[in-house]
């Protein structure tokens, strides 16, 4: 599969770049990293740097769209999109169409144009991609505060584009950083087959996730 995958990821959070990496690069495609003004998180792979260090930039999204757009006229198929906090557990990227992600209910009612958005990570046909990119220019004022987890979704919603859930299952933690009290919630994702994970800021996560998903491989060896 001819895929791009797309980092978002600030200097701020370079812990979880590095501990994180492997899994981005498991999927075997060119990498994008798109960060902050601060400088460069990493020297391998191409980046962007705009804006303040965290999450909340317009002008950052505006330039990775465009650069995927550019990507996708040149053939790619599939694209990955993650936050420095999450995760890929299958290395496989399949050709689907729509926006793939950890969707929730939007409770706040100002963000975005509908009750229901989806957090990274995400994955997009290049269809997709380009109608996302196409409403962006349309419509510049349609910023969803800057942020990107309610801009692009709310871009789709704008495109009736679908946004669908990751299958069989994922994982995205209640404000966005998986604790040892979601822990009960986060195995039985993974004991359902989820391998898109979001929310895991620190060491203790990580290791818990791959101990569940290394049970999870173990049980479906022994069927």
């Amino acid at each position: 599969m001819n895929a791009l995958v797309v980092v978002m990821a600030h200097r701020g959070a370079k812990d979880c770049y590095d501990r994180h990496l492997r899994f981005w690069e498991s999927h075997g495609c060119d990498m994008l990293v798109v960060g902050d003004e601060s400088g460069r998180v990493q020297d391998r792979y191409e980046e962007i740097n705009i804006g303040p260090c965290n999450m909340h930039c317009y002008p950052r999204w505006r330039a990775m769209l465009s650069r995927c757009a550019e990507a996708a006229e040149t053939g790619i198929e599939m694209f990955m999109f993650y936050e420095q906090d999450s995760i890929g557990l299958d290395p496989e990227i399949p050709k689907t169409s729509g926006m793939f992600g950890v969707t929730q209910h939007q409770y706040n009612e100002n963000d975005p144009t509908a009750e229901r958005y989806a957090n990274v990570p995400w994955r997009m046909d290049r269809e997709t991609l380009l109608a996302i990119v196409e409403k962006m220019k349309a419509y510049p004022d349609f910023q969803e505060h800057g942020t990107n987890d309610r801009l692009i979704p709310g871009l789709a919603q704008l495109c009736s584009i679908p946004l669908i859930r990751f299958k069989p299952e994922c994982y995205g933690a209640p404000g966005a950083k998986i604790c040892s009290c979601h822990f009960p919630d986060l195995k039985r994702a993974i004991m359902k087959g989820a391998t898109m994970i979001h929310g895991i800021k620190n060491r203790e996560a990580l290791d818990f996730v791959l101990e569940c998903r290394h049970q999870y491989e173990n049980e479906r060896a022994c069927r």
